[in-house]
């Protein structure tokens, strides 16, 4: 999750390895990441922990997708959804970021603040290299609207 040696200092390994949740991610960090992956490319490293993939980790480039449409199904709904990658695919063979059964899992950065919430996986057959979130921050909004004093993390309370 440190690849860049400047990127480390403050850093601390979290009691029990586990990452406890304190923050999430805004907007505009989304739209212009500030972490180096190992290619010294501007990205969010993000980690999740799924069903089918278990823990994985990932970059979150600011490429988002807005639309979906099924037209079979009579939906047009506007989604907003944010691209992860697969961390390195040049240092694992068939490298994925996440499979089916992992929808739904929170991903996370590498400094506790939640990212977003997965929500599907594309690619070609039989290897998913674009996984799919809904941003942790438009979810908020949606629930605030619909929900008026529901909060989400603790820390929105």
């Amino acid at each position: 999750m440190f690849p860049q040696v400047n990127d480390r200092r403050g850093f601390h390994a979290p009691e029990k390895m586990l990452l406890p949740l304190k923050d999430y991610v805004p907007e505009a960090e989304l739209r212009n990441p500030q972490n180096l992956d190992i290619h010294n490319m501007k990205t969010l490293l993000a980690v999740k922990n799924g069903r089918t993939t278990g823990t994985t980790f990932g970059r979150v480039n600011g490429l988002e997708s807005i639309t979906r449409k099924y037209p079979e199904y009579g939906i047009s709904e506007k989604a907003l959804e944010f691209i992860v990658c697969n961390y390195d695919t040049a240092t694992r063979d068939n490298a994925k970021f996440s499979n089916d059964g992992d929808s739904g899992s929170f991903v996370v950065g590498r400094d506790g603040r939640l990212i977003g919430q997965l929500t599907g996986g594309a690619g070609p057959a039989g290897k998913t290299d674009k996984s799919y979130i809904t941003p942790y921050y438009a979810l908020k909004k949606a629930v605030d609207k619909k929900f008026p004093g529901c909060h989400l993390l603790d820390l929105d309370a």
